[in-house]
């Protein structure tokens, strides 16, 4: 993976050269040859991270999930997960027994 930074010797936008996670380690002086001009410089690596918030009403008071069948194959391991929060729960009873003959019936037929 490369990014590309602009060269403190000659200007020039060259490559950071991660190959192997080399380059990635914070609080740690980095080497490297500039493909342009091929003086050495040094950088140093920070990680951040960025956080997007939603509004998650089904966590609050008098909030409803809106649960939403995963879709999973086979249908007999699917979920139900909220749109909303990622909160999951089983499928309803029923829909487990449907998809679970489902299932059965395609393994009797050796179609999986």
């Amino acid at each position: 993976m490369y990014d590309t930074e602009e060269c403190p010797y000659c200007g020039q936008q060259t490559e950071i050269d991660h190959d192997d996670g080399y380059g990635y380690e914070e609080n740690k002086t980095h080497q490297q040859e500039c493909s342009k001009c091929g003086k050495t410089f040094v950088y140093t690596t920070e990680i951040s991270f960025t956080h997007f918030l939603e509004k998650a009403d089904c966590l609050n008071e008098g909030g409803v999930h809106d649960y939403q069948e995963t879709k999973t194959y086979p249908k007999v391991c699917a979920r139900m997960q909220c749109t909303i929060c990622g909160d999951e729960q089983s499928l309803p009873k029923e829909k487990y027994e449907e998809y679970k003959k489902e299932y059965e019936k395609l393994l009797a037929e050796e179609i999986l």
